[in-house]
């Protein structure tokens, strides 16, 4: 069975369970702390894996990375995850249960990315033509890359629409030196 199978069934039964305590909101404020966790810090997602540490020095690192503000359904939920050795699916656990919630609640996460800050008119137009597209309501993530030198990226799921200079201005080097070599 592979682990993104089994981490999926895990995230819809936390999903079913958090949505019977009415409760998907704090659960998914736990995740998303932990994955800035795990973002922050590689050594934890190895610590997980480790079959040295203890099932309550693993509980005592994940309380941690939550910031020790987990709730009760997230402490029973990683009761089960540590009886059954799946402690380790963790962050893909809560990728999944990310994906749930976003779809439940009908959102979308963007990513947009940017050379420099857009003006709010701009940003606005451009927002409400994604929202026609995906027929979603949108949660923007924005980043300022000075790297791509001017347009934007969009990534919306596993969808990426790359309008940045930087990407332009690659293709017509490779268009260049393509050329170079056929003459």
């Amino acid at each position: 069975m592979q682990t993104g199978l089994i981490a999926s069934r895990y995230a819809k039964a936390l999903y079913e369970f958090a949505s019977e305590m009415n409760a998907q909101e704090i659960v998914f404020a736990n995740f998303q702390t932990l994955e800035k966790s795990f973002s922050a810090n590689a050594e934890l997602a190895q610590a997980l894996k480790n079959p040295l540490l203890t099932r309550e020095t693993k509980k005592q690192l994940i309380q941690f990375a939550c910031g020790n503000k987990s709730d009760f359904i997230l402490e029973r939920f990683m009761d089960v995850l540590l009886q059954n050795r799946r402690e380790y699916l963790l962050r893909n656990i809560g990728l999944k249960y990310s994906d749930y919630y976003y779809e439940n609640k009908n959102l979308a996460l963007v990513k947009l990315t940017t050379a420099s800050p857009m003006d709010a008119e701009t940003e606005k137009k451009l927002i409400s033509q994604i929202k026609t597209y995906i027929k979603k309501e949108l949660k923007v993530e924005k980043i300022i890359a000075p790297e791509i030198i001017g347009g934007f990226i969009i990534e919306i799921g596993n969808r990426r629409w790359d309008g940045s200079l930087a990407t332009q201005l690659k293709k017509i080097q490779k268009e260049l030196n393509e050329n170079i070599l056929l003459t």
